[in-house]
């Protein structure tokens, strides 16, 4: 029996034809790589900027910008999550790879207040929220100004993204947006890092990806240790993948498993009366190198994304406290 998202072998293929009485062309679309690519980033493009679609002003300028940016070698994210002391705040359109966003300023209806934000934050916009808030570079546009005035911003601020693209060229330090598989993602790196721009379909895609195991079909276990981890690392590490989610959102029978909106706490609770947290397993000093089940606002897929490696540091209010000791985490390659 063939899986959901489990890789299809030549073997499974050949029966499949023999029972069809079929050749290969028959199932199967040839598609180039260069091409899936590009479809793959004129989806998340159109996606991505669609978010904006009831917002007027907003989407006339993150499109206008978009469009007359005119290249795809650097990755558009809308309603970006930035976190600052006092609370956050979405940017309207984020570059990534340079630390760059375009942001409307519509006088009264835009307030850069935590009660004016009417969505849920997520798992997702955590793991993906602004690092380097102090380098973050903001490029305003008001709104609220003439049609030739909103014009000229528009046209300023695409001419200094496309410097900055150049800068970074010029200095070696430019990374093209690239939209591919996890294996080819990791094919010449060493760790997996919470800046990784890649997610997992299943348990057994990212252990096999990540660790050069050789699982087949779905892992049901979430908490178990790998098979290459045993000779590299013994019991020292786990792989965790729970249900997370922000503000107590996420129930795993009686479980409930919350990361903070830092990112760098996981709070873990059984709602039962009975249990308490010095009932809790006896491995708990094992590290958890951790992933998080998350779906993609953008292409609605539900993936695994990792989050760090998190070490127990003990209870509060009957509740086990796991903090993040790492942001990334090597690769096994055998």
């Amino acid at each position: 029996m063939v899986s959901v998202h489990e890789n299809v072998t030549t073997d499974v293929l050949y029966k499949i034809c023999k029972v069809l009485v079929c050749d290969f062309k028959d199932i199967m679309e040839y598609i180039k790589k260069e091409d899936y690519i590009m479809d793959k980033k004129f989806e998340y493009i159109a996606r991505t900027l669609s978010r904006t679609k009831r917002k007027e002003y907003e989407n006339y300028v993150v499109n206008a910008i978009w469009n007359r940016l005119n290249t795809t070698e650097v990755k558009p994210v809308s309603q970006q999550y930035i976190k600052y002391k006092s609370g956050y705040y979405m940017i309207d359109l984020y570059f990534p790879q340079l630390n760059i966003g375009i942001e409307c300023d519509e006088g009264y209806h835009k307030q850069i207040v935590e009660q004016d934000i009417h969505r849920e934050i997520t798992i997702f916009d955590i793991l993906k929220q602004v690092k380097n808030v102090s380098e973050y570079r903001a490029l305003h546009v008001d709104v609220t100004k003439s049609y030739a005035e909103i014009e000229e911003e528009i046209n300023f601020h695409v001419q200094t993204i496309h410097s900055c693209i150049e800068s970074q060229k010029s200095s070696g330090c430019f990374t093209a947006w690239q939209d591919v598989l996890p294996h080819e993602y990791f094919a010449n790196k060493d760790t997996v890092s919470i800046d990784s721009d890649v997610g997992f379909r299943t348990i057994s895609e990212t252990c096999n990806t990540l660790f050069a195991t050789e699982y087949k079909g779905n892992i049901q276990q979430s908490w178990f240790v790998p098979s290459t981890f045993r000779k590299k690392y013994g019991q020292q590490y786990k792989v965790w993948f729970p249900k997370l989610a922000v503000e107590n959102k996420a129930v795993t029978g009686n479980w409930h498993n919350e990361l903070s909106q830092d990112g760098n706490r996981i709070i873990e609770f059984n709602e039962s009366s009975q249990w308490t947290a010095e009932d809790e397993r006896t491995d708990l000093n094992q590290l958890r190198v951790t992933f998080a089940h998350v779906l993609d606002p953008i292409t609605r897929n539900r993936e695994y994304r990792f989050v760090g490696v998190f070490k127990y540091s003990g209870v509060e209010q009957n509740k086990n406290i796991y903090t993040r000791i790492s942001e990334s985490f090597p690769l096994v390659k055998l």
